[in-house]
């Protein structure tokens, strides 16, 4: 998952390229996901949907918490 700037600059948001479920609970970039579908709550923060686990997945940006810690990735 990739995010794009004001300016159009393209940076990697989640997943390092791997389908899989991998990478709980620690940077984003690392994971291995399986996404489904794509969501983003009121903070602007991704939730990613995994269909094999039935899981959805919080992306914390910057410093914010994640609402389930086992099943967050940080950005």
């Amino acid at each position: 998952m990739c995010r794009v700037d004001t300016v159009g600059k393209i940076s990697t948001v989640a997943s390092n390229g791997t389908r899989g479920f991998a990478g709980d609970g620690g940077p984003a970039a690392d994971a291995e996901l399986a996404a489904t579908g794509l969501a983003v709550d009121p903070g602007g923060n991704p939730l990613i949907a995994e269909n094999g686990v039935h899981y959805v997945r919080d992306v914390a940006l910057g410093e914010d918490a994640c609402r389930e810690p086992a099943m967050c990735y940080r950005a």
